[in-house]
């Protein structure tokens, strides 16, 4: 990554860039490019973010203007479904489009339902649950199926094309040169090697892979050190075992944010150490216990407190949306889970291992086995509607907490969940 970075910064980056593999690095190494090569004052005009469900003649006539005043311009194509594997779908894809159509986006919604189905050669009008399990290797609810059927409809009755895949007009692109100072950044989580596209990209530009192969297991250390590095931290060896025990280097996301509530501990002081970790992380993770714990048994008295212990603990009201948010997803990953191995509660050890696989399939993490037994039993309490209606209001609370609003706005949150 780093000599891409210095590439950037000499005026001399690829005109094509691939980042792909681990979400939450893919991302951040395509928003450290973008950052580098367009300055904050000219993103409104030289920066083009395409989402999914764009199709490659897209990406083509936008990588092809040139931007209204001289400077490099940008085309940021985000997890597009054309590059990506026929089964990369996530296990909860469908009800994240679900989400999208509740909140009044229907257009978007119908848009990538219509890409994901085509990916996978199927009529989301009339695809039964066997059709998108074995074509897209999703097992969608019977809400979920409902919501494809409406969805599909509306497409039809408002005109809404599904995207093009021909890629002709990129092809033609290619040969005949990326106009000077145009750049194509692409972050995927997923690309399917065996696509022409795909060969050319990596042929005409510069690729970064985060996909860990096979069991090879993340180096902690290195993910440690790219967090603190930019904040003017060193980290301990210590400290990075520490944070190998307690969080690991699976869940990326959640290592950033701790190492960043770990610097802002440690202040002035140059190096990061074990008892830092300690007193930071541990602390963290008992605060937010209580909150999600008591989220989980419906025990509005305990989110309260642990809302409260958050606070007073130094954390902000964004934290606790943010852990309520986490909650809500890992039980409806729980529910889906429950509901593709019979609809039974499992067992403990290996009578879990296919609940598990179930839910790490949503793109979730279960590191104890022996934990799935309560994460279902939790889940059971809650109806699929309800969890659907708590995602939509904590992203409401989250934007109505980053506008100024105060605590109230999150135990209503709570209070609405747990009642």
């Amino acid at each position: 990554m780093e000599p891409i970075l210095a590439q950037a910064r000499s005026g001399k980056a690829p005109a094509i860039l691939l980042f792909h593999g681990e979400e939450f690095l893919a991302r951040k190494a395509a928003e450290e490019i973008v950052d580098l090569l367009v300055p904050a004052g000219q993103r409104d005009l030289n920066l083009a973010v395409l989402e999914a469900a764009a199709s490659p003649g897209e990406v083509a006539r936008e990588l092809a203007t040139v931007p209204m005043f001289r400077g490099t311009k940008v085309v940021w194509l985000r997890d597009p479904e054309f590059l990506a594997p026929r089964k990369a779908a996530r296990g909860d894809q469908l009800a994240r489009l679900r989400e999208l159509w509740e909140q009044g986006r229907q257009k978007e919604a119908a848009r990538r339902l219509l890409a994901l189905a085509q990916k996978a050669g199927i009529d989301p009008a009339t695809a039964s649950a066997a059709q998108w399990k074995d074509e897209a290797g999703l097992d969608p609810s019977g809400a979920d199926l409902e919501f494809c059927r409406d969805a599909a409809n509306f497409a039809a009755t408002e005109q809404i094309p599904p995207p093009g895949t021909d890629t002709a007009e990129l092809d033609r692109l290619f040969a005949a040169g990326i106009p000077a100072g145009n750049h194509l950044v692409v972050s995927a989580s997923g690309i399917d090697g065996r696509l022409a596209l795909y060969k050319k990209l990596k042929d005409l530009g510069a690729e970064v892979s985060f996909k860990a192969q096979g069991r090879e297991k993340r180096d902690v250390g290195e993910l440690c050190r790219e967090a603190v590095e930019p904040l003017g931290k060193r980290i301990a060896p210590a400290a990075i075992a520490r944070l190998d025990t307690l969080v690991g280097g699976e869940q990326v996301r959640l290592l950033h944010a701790e190492l960043e509530k770990v610097a802002l501990y440690v202040g002035e002081r140059p190096t990061i150490e074990a008892a830092d970790v300690d007193a930071v992380v541990e602390a963290s993770r008992e605060v937010e216990f209580l909150l999600t714990n008591s989220v989980e048994k419906r025990d509005l008295a305990g989110a309260v407190e642990g809302l409260s212990q958050i606070l007073d603990a130094g954390g902000g009201l964004p934290q606790v949306v943010a852990s309520v948010a986490t909650c809500v997803r890992q039980l409806l990953a729980a529910q889906e889970a429950t509901r593709a191995t019979g609809g039974r509660i499992p067992g403990f050890g290996a009578g879990a291992s296919a609940w598990v696989a179930a839910f790490n399939d949503a793109g979730l993490k279960m590191g104890n086995p022996n934990a799935a037994k309560f994460k279902a039993e939790a889940a059971a309490r809650f109806g699929r509607d309800e969890l659907l209606w708590a995602l939509i209001a904590a992203a409401d609370a989250d934007l109505e907490v980053k506008s100024g609003g105060g605590r109230l706005v999150v135990e209503r949150l709570l209070w609405d969940l747990c009642k």
